[in-house]
């Protein structure tokens, strides 16, 4: 059997790799979203519920904080997965695969943290 190499310019490393870097990209976007419409106050005189942690909208601030760090945690992974990969273009697939693997368990680990961790 032969072995198929990634060279330079090989379809299978550009889709691999843009197969990647759109998994990245929805990841950080999806993220974001979720992140922020916690954050995002209901209209006055909305009357919120008393279950910790509270629905979005109802924590007077405490998310805040929270939000802007992980923003900044996986702003800075998806743009240094960019460099890393515009860097190394040998490992192009190789590094945006990993990378995109890192930022969708990062993502998803940063929503909980924003829903949860100001009540504990």
């Amino acid at each position: 059997m032969e072995r198929v190499e990634e060279r330079e310019g090989s379809s299978l490393g550009r889709w691999g790799t843009a197969a990647a870097a759109v998994v990245a990209t929805v990841a950080l976007a999806v993220a974001l979203v979720r992140i922020w419409n916690l954050i995002v106050p209901h209209p006055p005189g909305t009357v919120c519920s008393l279950p910790l942690p509270p629905p979005p909208g109802c924590d007077g601030g405490a998310r805040l904080p929270l939000a802007v760090a992980w923003t900044a945690i996986l702003a800075a992974v998806y743009l240094g997965a960019a460099a890393w990969a515009f860097a190394r273009p040998q490992r192009r697939t190789v590094v945006t695969g990993a990378s995109a693997a890192v930022l969708v368990v990062l993502a998803a680990v940063a929503h909980h943290m924003v829903w949860t961790v100001p009540w504990r």
